[in-house]
């Protein structure tokens, strides 16, 4: 079975971007497709490096537990969808 990660970026749930996840997450279930949303907003995800994991950068390795889990995802997805806003 084929599996998705869909990571979602936009803090607000009324967005285009969240009617896009909401589609998409629509499609996924009428075609009984398996998919895990990562939602970094929701997850508090903080999206910089401090010195310690700078650190960490060139062995590949973090000790953000929320950056483990979504390599552990990202390794088992067969495929991935980013939904997030282009900020200008």
């Amino acid at each position: 079975m084929t599996k998705i990660l869909m990571v979602y970026c936009h803090p607000y749930a009324k967005s285009f971007n969240h009617a896009i996840l909401e589609a998409v997450e629509h499609n996924f279930d009428h075609h009984q497709v398996s998919y895990t949303v990562i939602d970094l907003y929701q997850d508090q995800f903080v999206p910089s490096y401090d010195v310690a994991e700078l650190r960490l950068f060139h062995a590949g390795k973090t000790h953000d537990p929320l950056v483990q889990k979504y390599l552990r995802l990202l390794q088992r997805a067969d495929g991935l969808v980013i939904i997030s806003p282009v900020w200008w």
